[in-house]
């Protein structure tokens, strides 16, 4: 199981275990804390909890959190039966005020992550673009796009195959535009990822082949459609070096 999956699957048990066992630990005080006090603290929880940026982790913790004050702190305890009105109206308060409020702070989230991530992705196009002006060799520019593709996509391993190559189409490839094919589909990577056992990133002047970039992807990591437009960007600055090396011979 991918280290992603494992963090998905912590985030949604402790959606559900959190707030209900925050709710709990309350019972003691509850003679001392009013009913809005501790409807207040089970929404701070689902925020803090929503902040991993999964937006069923907020829906999640306020359904449970609204189960805890309704069994834990509502008269008669232990029952989903409440009999005081203003208690009713606190306990639709506290899950609606939860849900939004667990929803805002994981799109906040979600929103720094992608601002994260393309700065990264900027960060690495100009690093490239400054070593391909420095007229590096074919082979050392080849290395360094290997190495930031590897780290882009999370792959397995990345390998570079010079000139033309076999004229069999291969069954999984990326598009220019950053589409990943597979066969005759264009594959969901931020839902499925890369498809196959194999992806082929071709790297053309114009309509001259001169290579081919093969990625072996990590199953089941989903990766965002901006990288793998930012992988063709990458490949794309080893056109100078591959071109100037081919003219050579």
């Amino acid at each position: 199981m991918t280290r992603s999956k494992l963090l998905t699957r912590a985030a949604l048990v402790a959606s559900v275990v959190v707030p209900f066992g925050v709710g709990l630990a309350l019972v003691p005080l509850r003679d001392d804390i009013s009913g809005a006090n501790v409807a207040l603290i089970l929404v701070v929880v689902v925020a803090l909890l929503a902040g991993t940026g999964r937006p069923v982790v907020a829906g999640l913790g306020a359904v449970s959190a609204a189960l805890a004050f309704d069994l834990c702190h509502t008269v008669p305890y232990g029952s989903f039966t409440i009999a005081d009105h203003d208690d009713i109206e606190t306990a639709v308060l506290l899950l609606v005020v939860a849900a939004v409020v667990g929803q805002v702070a994981a799109a906040t989230r979600r929103y720094q992550q992608i601002a994260r991530d393309r700065d990264g992705q900027l960060r690495r196009i100009h690093a490239m673009a400054e070593l391909a002006v420095g007229d590096p060799e074919p082979s050392f520019m080849v290395v360094a796009v290997i190495d930031e593709l590897t780290r882009l996509l999370h792959l397995r391993t990345c390998r570079f195959e010079p000139g033309p190559g076999p004229e069999d189409a291969p069954v999984t490839w990326v598009h220019h535009d950053g589409e990943v094919v597979h066969g005759p589909f264009r594959w969901g990577v931020a839902t499925m990822g890369i498809p196959g056992k194999e992806v082929t990133l071709a790297v053309r002047r114009g309509e001259h082949l001169l290579g081919r970039f093969l990625l072996e992807p990590t199953p089941g990591h989903t990766l965002a459609p901006e990288r793998i437009r930012t992988a063709v960007t990458l490949a794309d600055q080893a056109v100078g070096a591959l071109g100037r090396d081919q003219l050579a011979r």
